[in-house]
């Protein structure tokens, strides 16, 4: 244990150095070498059979690819794709799954990486975003990972007019990132019109084409997913509520900042689905979480900012690091 939290903290630690903006190249280049190293050794040293989601992607997946389209899109056919890759070298499943761990590894670090090539991007907002999700993308997460990625590349580049039209094919990675596909038509003059409607369509059809799908394949594998979200809420409750508090709070805070732009379609479209999320089940809201902070702290935010309150910031993210090791500790059997 002492090893892991000693590894953990050089991850932490060399991220920590990368992430200055006014670094010079050569700096951040070694940094950033030392930490992947860093992120290599640990993924060695902890099996990814350790992780508290591993039973559950294990037993669960099947390996056979979706029969119809319907089953296809709402199968997330992703996860298949890779275990199919992967299954051309070895019949072993267990060999497979850590083949697919170490392939999500390098795709998440990679996405962490370019994070701290951005200089758009303050300091103290890669650290929140890299102590929250690095652990939870990187170790624990072999599918929701990716959706989080593509649509916050998504949220990246359409804040600074850059099309990313990558993202309409998330749904197939995972099926949280569906609704974010409302987003795509947020320059239209009444989006917000369609956004209160594609909730109620979305309600609508769940009622009435419901008794006609359900014998679908990637419906049974939705309703697997409900029922452990179901019975995950009351071992959990008190951290999503916890949690919901410090994500009101960040809202509080980004309006204050942001003030008239905090109305941009992308942060009220996430705001929204987290909050609805929350009120089915903490932890469907909780999923939304990644969604929501990447609008924020991705926003393209040309104020001026208080430089002296900005180096606090900058350097008083050093101290997320207990809550960087927990999001380990949080989701693996160690």
């Amino acid at each position: 244990m002492v090893a892991i939290i000693g590894i953990s903290f050089f991850i932490f630690f060399f991220y920590f150095l990368s992430s200055f903006n006014n670094l010079k190249t050569e700096h951040r280049f070694v940094f950033i070498c030392l930490f992947v190293f860093s992120v290599f050794v640990l993924r060695i040293v902890i099996s990814p059979e350790l992780n508290k989601d591993y039973d559950a992607y294990f037993g669960f997946h099947d390996s056979q690819m979706p029969q119809n389209i319907i089953s296809f899109i709402l199968g997330e056919p992703y996860l298949a794709i890779v275990y199919a890759f992967f299954d051309l070298f070895t019949d072993d499943k267990v060999v497979i799954f850590s083949g697919i761990y170490w392939f999500n590894l390098f795709f998440v670090t990679a996405f962490f990486v370019w994070i701290l090539t951005r200089n758009d991007i303050q300091m103290w907002k890669k650290n929140i975003l890299f102590s929250s999700f690095y652990f939870l993308f990187a170790f624990v997460l072999i599918r929701n990972s990716g959706a989080y990625i593509m649509v916050a590349l998504y949220f990246y580049y359409t804040y600074r007019n850059i099309k990313f039209n990558s993202v309409l094919i998330s749904p197939l990675i995972h099926l949280s990132s569906l609704p974010m596909l409302i987003t795509y038509f947020h320059k239209q003059k009444n989006y917000y019109i369609y956004l209160i409607s594609f909730i109620v369509f979305a309600a609508v059809a769940f009622i009435f084409l419901f008794p006609i799908i359900s014998s679908s394949p990637g419906i049974d594998r939705m309703l697997s997913k409900v029922s452990t979200y179901s019975a995950e809420t009351e071992t959990v409750s008190v951290f999503h509520k916890v949690y919901f508090l410090f994500v009101s709070f960040i809202l509080i805070i980004t309006a204050l900042v942001y003030k008239k732009k905090m109305l941009h379609p992308f942060i009220i479209t996430t705001m929204a689905l987290y909050y609805i999320g929350f009120m089915i089940n903490p932890v469907i809201g909780f999923r939304f979480v990644p969604y929501l902070l990447f609008s924020i702290f991705f926003f393209n935010y040309n104020g001026i900012y208080n430089s002296q309150q900005t180096r606090i910031l900058n350097i008083t993210s050093f101290f997320l690091f207990p809550y960087f090791l927990y999001t380990l500790i949080d989701t693996h059997n160690l």
